[in-house]
């Protein structure tokens, strides 16, 4: 009857142990749950963060081309008037060394200088609808 009992005992014993090991195990990976939770909330957040940087990028680079076109057309008005006004006009030389503004620093000046001469604001044109 000892042996019985004592094997029981045994028995029990191992189960405790084996159930505490599985207590553990799970415990262990419903950290390692969370830890991977937390870090995929970051990975949203990020990419949440990018998303919005790259919409207002998009933003700017249409605001941007908006403004070059106006510039652009600005631009080909100056040199219509220039050469509807201008004595010994050659549109073939103009055609030849105008550089587009983005392209040279000091034809970029030139222009803004002659932008700001004629009295159009750029800044006044984007907020006012045009005529």
């Amino acid at each position: 009857m000892n042996d019985i009992s004592s094997t029981i005992a045994s028995a029990v014993e191992e189960q405790t142990a084996t159930t505490n090991e599985i207590a553990r195990n799970v415990l262990d990976a419903a950290k390692g749950g969370s830890l991977v939770t937390n870090n995929i909330e970051s990975v949203a957040q990020a990419a949440k963060g990018t998303a919005e940087g790259a919409q207002e990028t998009l933003g700017a680079a249409g605001e941007l081309a908006k403004m070059a076109a106006e510039l652009q057309t600005m631009v080909a008005q100056f040199k219509y008037h220039a050469r509807n006004g201008g004595a010994n006009w050659d549109e073939s030389e103009t055609q030849e060394t105008f550089r587009p503004p983005w392209t040279q620093t000091s034809r970029a000046h030139q222009i803004s200088e002659l932008v700001h001469a004629s009295g159009d604001n750029l800044a006044t044109r984007r907020r006012s609808p045009p005529v």
